[in-house]
């Protein structure tokens, strides 16, 4: 196998011009075609029809809480603590440019003390923060 990926090279570089401009011929015909093709592109994604579109269809009827998805964002230091004013400056900068992107439902900042959480014993860590898609 390695005989022929040999010939391949040292072909590809006796010719490298060639295999330059085949290359690029490749490259501005894909972006030709995709220009000419006007084609549209979507970020959205459904599974109708199947058994999971029906499971999150229940979810979100009986339990909105429970439907969706969540992301949870940890955030470290090099140095000092991730409570320093200089660090939770750089935190709440974050927390504010998640809060801002539209693909969250919600943004929780468990570094906030909640009545709602667990004990003690089972908190998050104090940089941790949790997206709600």
């Amino acid at each position: 196998m390695s005989i022929y990926l040999y010939r391949l090279a040292r072909w590809c570089f006796r010719r490298r011009r060639i295999v330059l401009s085949a290359w690029l011929a490749v490259v501005i015909a894909i972006i030709a075609i995709a220009n000419l093709s006007h084609g549209k592109t979507t970020d959205t994604f459904t599974l109708s029809g199947h058994r999971v579109a029906a499971v999150v269809s229940v979810l979100e009827a009986k339990q909105p809480a429970a439907s969706g998805a969540t992301t949870q964002v940890v955030f470290a230091v090099d140095k000092g603590a991730i409570t320093s004013a200089e660090n939770q400056a750089g935190v709440e900068q974050a927390l504010a440019k998640l809060k801002a992107c539209r693909r969250f439902a919600s943004v929780t900042d468990l570094t906030r003390p909640s009545r709602s959480r667990r004990t003690s014993s089972s908190r998050w860590p104090p940089c941790a923060t949790r997206c709600r898609h």
